[in-house]
């Protein structure tokens, strides 16, 4: 979600204090960034932008703004931007390339990342970031409508990939000096394309292959790619259930909970919108170029070649990772969650046939 423009500049400020105070003990430094700080530009090089703001002037704005004036001039600030968190990454770059001096510095950009596809542990992920929020939801049956463009690339990268990438780096720029700050794009847009569509309908196969238990209802959904019916069909599909849901929890002495739910669905489901109605192309020569000079032993220890990613098998790692590493449901209840699944089917079919005849 977005932070407050002044948390975010915060944590920015500090940090760069902390890496001027140290920096001369240093062998060398990678900054992960992520692919998206430039996400003003369709077509992202392995460079740094100039930030249209100078980022000095903007820390000591905000030094002495209020809460409320700093609200005032954040959507002026950041943007075609879709919140602080891509824009203060882009100010860190920048501020980064003025500060660095002599150490020698890379920076690494992830795109969307998700699960892991080998270590620790396959599909291993520990939060619901990024689409994982909205998946989680779509396997527990509430949440059925998003909007999307299905033909646009899901620029995805599992964790791991981006932790090797990263030691990698960190090796190549320790060893060898180079001028300047060398940027690496860790994506799999150009190399290993897979688009929206694939992307979720690989989840929904998954998702009801390896069902979660006590599902709300049987979990489908749609992509739909008009603003207006996505809208009308989330106010029908989303919140008139969860409305429905709190009711009869107060009548029955519960405390309300589905709409809060939706709430924040609707919220995330919003800031996802940004990145899976447009395309970007991130150019990854250098992270392709620093493959090439690894031995056959390294590039099969520190794996990042994102070629190696087999889609539908590492979605389904995926949506298992879901299952177990957030739900917290052990692989042993999986036969009692089809079973489960079938007669939600059941139900459904039950329903269809009413509604049918009404």
């Amino acid at each position: 979600m977005q932070e407050k423009e002044d948390n975010a500049l915060g944590l920015l400020i500090s940090t760069l204090q902390r890496f001027v105070s140290i920096k001369f003990n240093l062998q060398a430094l990678v900054h992960v960034s992520t692919a998206y700080c430039n996400c003003d530009r369709p077509e992202v090089d392995e460079v740094i932008y100039s930030p249209p703001y100078d980022p000095e002037h903007i820390i000591h704005c905000m030094e002495w703004m209020d809460d409320d004036l700093v609200n005032t001039v954040t959507p002026k600030l950041i943007g075609n931007r879709p919140n602080t968190y891509t824009f203060t990454k882009a100010l860190a770059e920048s501020m980064l390339l003025k500060e660095c001096g002599n150490l020698p510095v890379a920076i690494v950009r992830p795109s969307i990342i998700l699960s892991c596809a080998r270590e620790p542990e396959i599909g291993w992920l520990d939060n619901v970031n990024g689409p994982t929020v909205i998946i989680a939801a779509t396997a527990k049956g509430f949440f059925r409508t998003i909007l999307c463009h299905e033909d646009k690339k899901a620029d995805l990268i599992p964790v791991d990939m981006v932790t090797n990438l990263t030691i990698c780096v960190a090796w190549r720029t320790a060893t060898t000096k180079s001028d300047g700050i060398t940027v690496y794009n860790c994506s799999s847009g150009i190399q290993n394309p897979i688009t929206w569509k694939q992307f979720v309908d690989c989840c929904f196969l998954n998702i009801r292959k390896h069902p979660l238990e006590d599902m709300v209802w049987y979990p489908g959904g749609t992509i739909r790619s008009n603003s207006l019916a996505n809208s009308v069909c989330s106010t029908c599909m989303h919140f008139l259930p969860a409305h429905i849901i709190d009711i009869l929890s107060r009548v029955f002495g519960k405390k309300p909970f589905m709409v809060n739910i939706q709430t924040k669905l609707s919220k995330a489901s919003t800031f996802l919108k940004y990145f899976s109605t447009r395309q970007w192309h991130f150019n990854d020569d250098n992270t392709r170029e620093l493959s090439s000079i690894l031995s056959e032993d390294d590039k099969r220890i520190f794996l990042f070649d994102v070629r190696e990613i087999h889609w539908p098998t590492y979605i389904e790692s995926y949506i298992l990772g879901v299952r177990q590493f957030i739900f917290k449901e052990h692989p042993s209840s999986l036969p009692l969650a089809r079973k489960q699944l079938l007669n939600m089917w059941d139900i459904v079919l039950r329903v269809s046939r009413m509604l049918s005849h009404v």
